[in-house]
């Protein structure tokens, strides 16, 4: 069986504190960068991956060195950083790069359905699983459960649930917890979603974070991270 660590953190910034990856990092680690959350009419071809989330020298819109910041400060040479284009890159590269030995791949934030959508489009869903080190950010953090959900705020108009990956069958993520504003959202957007599922649900706050190990099948540790 396949053993897989999982960091599921509500923003990325988070990675500073989990020595656990720290302790994963060495100068020939490579990240590779998966950013399939985004918005469809953001990142619509090759071009736009490359001059909105790659090291494009004539950008001046990139989010790469912001991207990558929590990474490079934990250990991860920048020169061992990859970003997949989708539009571009084979299948067969993509596999590749995410299977490599040494390499932790990253899902950023946006739209965990949209993550799905090009996963499934890019017959990718049986790989991912087998990564063996996984940093989810926010969207990137929801997928891997049997079912998450979303909850109303500025992306989503009201509650939804989705099926995930099915990695993890006993607890379910939630970003971006607080304990004002949105909290009113999350909690009742919980409650919907816990008469459906019986999954545990964990709310992480911004820093927060999770670490799943799927060889035990349980939380190794977490940070800022409530259980619901």
């Amino acid at each position: 069986e396949l053993i897989m660590n999982l960091f599921l953190t509500s923003v990325a910034d988070g990675v500073r504190s989990i020595d656990a990856l720290k302790n994963m990092i060495n100068e020939r680690t490579k990240l590779v960068i998966l950013p399939f959350a985004h918005d469809f009419k953001w990142l619509s071809c090759a071009e736009d991956v490359y001059e909105k989330y790659d090291r494009c020298p004539r950008a001046t819109n990139s989010i790469f060195w912001k991207t990558v910041k929590p990474f490079t400060d934990i250990g991860i040479d920048v020169n061992n950083i990859v970003v997949i284009n989708h539009f571009s890159d084979t299948v067969g590269l993509i596999k590749h790069k995410l299977l490599s030995d040494n390499t932790i791949v990253y899902l950023p934030g946006g739209r965990p359905e949209n993550i799905m959508k090009i996963l499934k489009a890019l017959t990718l869903t049986e790989t991912i699983k087998q990564c063996k080190t996984v940093v989810g950010e926010s969207a990137g953090s929801m997928i891997w459960s049997k079912y998450y959900f979303v909850y109303p705020d500025a992306d989503y108009k009201r509650y939804k649930s989705y099926k995930g990956l099915g990695i993890i069958r006993n607890c379910v993520f939630v970003p971006h917890f607080q304990l004002t504003g949105a909290h009113r959202h999350i909690a009742k957007s919980a409650r919907r979603f816990s008469w459906f599922h019986k999954d545990t649900i964990y709310l992480v706050e911004d820093g927060g974070w999770i670490h799943y190990n799927t060889e035990s099948k349980r939380i190794i540790r977490r940070k800022n991270a409530i259980k619901y």
